[in-house]
């Protein structure tokens, strides 16, 4: 598995959180959990997949690479 780069606007360290709706106990989803209060990245909504490759290619995806 690939690590999660920190947060592009504050530096923090980011998570991975793993959403269960059924009862079966089975991941239905995953989203990144970051920590600080007071950071832009808490204005946005929730950004969750079921995909847990695709959701840490897309967060560790930088504009300058």
């Amino acid at each position: 598995m690939t690590e999660l780069k920190p947060c592009p606007f504050c530096g923090c360290e980011v998570k991975i959180v793993i959403g269960i709706y059924g009862i079966h106990g089975a991941p239905d989803y995953y989203t990144i959990v970051h920590p600080e209060n007071d950071c832009i990245m808490d204005e946005f909504a929730c950004y969750c997949t079921d995909d847990k490759e695709f959701l840490i290619n897309d967060w560790n995806r930088r504009v300058e690479e």
